[in-house]
């Protein structure tokens, strides 16, 4: 056993002992960046060295760590901030979500979500084992034209599969490699100096990123810049960094009144997108509402703290823990209707705790589904938190790892298939959509995997 591990869980128990509930929260947030060093550093368990360390972003240690986490446990800081009475950094004494929880229900919170990272990190480092031994040797001239190739026929592929009910599943892996393999494309392209394919596949990111920027959503956004950065990475190195780290900082500061402005337009007020688009972008040339608007989306929408803090409020004062409900539930999810034409609908199924908590009004056309250590938190607290979240690491490696063994290694197995067809691993969800999506990528996995092989551009190692 790698006692080692049990430095990923120094922050939460500091943060139990400490009387004081502000404290006790710095600690436990703190306590994330701790767990990131000693996990990523390679302090824990010794780092891959089968491919060079800038190449190996796209695994599961860095980018699902980094996504997930930072987003669970990192973002909480801005509800903090606004709790004590402070807008950005500015003290004005209006406590806004003190008002929604305690000061020792927003530390509860956070505790919870230190612990949860640690079990996430430790799933994936207890995962972790390379080189991964292949199964198939690759025959491919050119990955950019191979790329660009798997990009182009998945595109009309998703929409075709996702017109029905049944397959709309795949439909979703489908539109999620076809960006991936197209972003591919371009890095690859460039490398090979294949001019027609970086062409080609350009126009399709851009096109995909027109289409990121009026579905009403700021995560493709992110996403499609982020991506585009860790596959140049290799290719330009630190350099790179001049360029896309502000790119992401001024997305995440334009964004959320953008994206504000265009719902507001475009689904409550019937505009087209074009309008929307008009009516968000002079929205950005108001300071006033810029920061207002940003202010408002660090705090309640950045994290989902504003949501657990009501649910911990909730569970177990006014009902009792959920037991197993919520993962039989999740596995009912998976079956088909075709073979369960009765079965009820997911979303109304997660809804039902939802709306048992008041965490959003039945009549409001919103969906506010528990983030994944919600549940976890609903099904028996601390416990359960430590339990499921290092499942939830160490399914991600081992998929991750799967994937390289079945697709020849880390450019078709991890870059492309892993973040192509998992990307629920890197925001989560609930445990019914998550349970069923991961299920089901799976599946679809296997079946681009026999597909490549029948193809002949994966020959399997006798």
């Amino acid at each position: 056993m790698n006692f080692k591990y049990l430095y990923l869980y120094i922050p939460w128990i500091i943060s139990i002992v400490i009387p004081n509930p502000q404290t006790s929260f710095l600690i436990a947030w703190i306590g994330s960046f701790f767990i990131f060093y000693m996990s990523m550093s390679g302090r824990i368990k010794p780092l891959p060295t089968d491919i060079p360390i800038n190449q190996q972003i796209l695994r599961p240690l860095f980018l699902v760590q980094a996504i997930f986490a930072g987003y669970m446990a990192c973002s909480s800081i801005f509800y903090f901030l606004d709790s004590i009475g402070y807008t950005y950094f500015s003290y004005t004494g209006t406590y806004n979500a003190i008002n929604k929880a305690t000061p020792q229900t927003v530390t509860a919170c956070q505790q919870y979500y230190v612990l949860g990272h640690a079990a996430l990190a430790h799933g994936i480092l207890a995962a972790m084992k390379y080189p991964v031994k292949k199964n198939v040797e690759i025959s491919i001239k050119s990955f950019s034209r191979f790329f660009i190739t798997i990009g182009i026929i998945c595109l009309p592929l998703s929409f075709l599969l996702s017109s029905f009910s049944g397959l709309s599943q795949f439909g979703g892996q489908a539109a999620g490699l076809s960006f991936v393999a197209c972003t591919l494309a371009f890095s690859t392209a460039i490398g090979e100096r294949n001019k027609m394919v970086i062409l080609l596949s350009g126009i399709f990111y851009l096109l995909n990123f027109a289409k990121a920027a009026v579905s009403g959503f700021k995560e493709p956004v992110i996403i499609s810049i982020l991506l585009l950065g860790i596959f140049l990475f290799p290719i330009y190195g630190k350099k790179l960094l001049v360029i896309f780290i502000p790119l992401l900082i001024i997305a995440f500061g334009i964004l959320p009144t953008y994206v504000a402005t265009f719902r507001q337009a475009s689904w409550a007020l019937g505009q087209s997108s074009e309008q929307a688009k008009e009516m968000a972008l002079r929205a950005l040339q108001e300071s006033q509402q810029l920061s207002e608007t940003n202010w408002h989306f660090l705090v309640n929408r950045i994290s989902e703290i504003s949501m657990f803090v009501v649910y911990r409020e909730h569970i177990p004062a006014r009902h009792p823990y959920y037991g197993a409900q919520i993962l039989e539930q999740s596995l009912f999810a998976i079956v088909p209707r075709v073979f369960w034409p009765t079965k009820r609908n997911t979303e109304e199924l997660v809804s039902e705790r939802v709306y048992e908590a008041n965490v959003v009004d039945p009549n409001a056309l919103v969906s506010a589904k528990p983030a994944f250590i919600v549940d976890a938190y609903l099904s028996g607290g601390n416990l359960i938190i430590l339990i499921t979240l290092f499942l939830y690491g160490f399914v991600a490696q081992f998929i991750a790892m799967k994937a390289e063994e079945m697709f020849g290694g880390f450019l078709l197995g991890t870059a492309l298939v892993f973040t192509g067809m998992f990307g629920v691993f890197w925001r989560g969800s609930c445990f019914e959509f998550l349970i069923n999506t991961t299920f089901w990528c799976y599946i679809g996995m296997y079946i681009f995997y026999f597909i490549l092989v029948k193809r002949k551009i994966l020959v399997p190692i006798e």
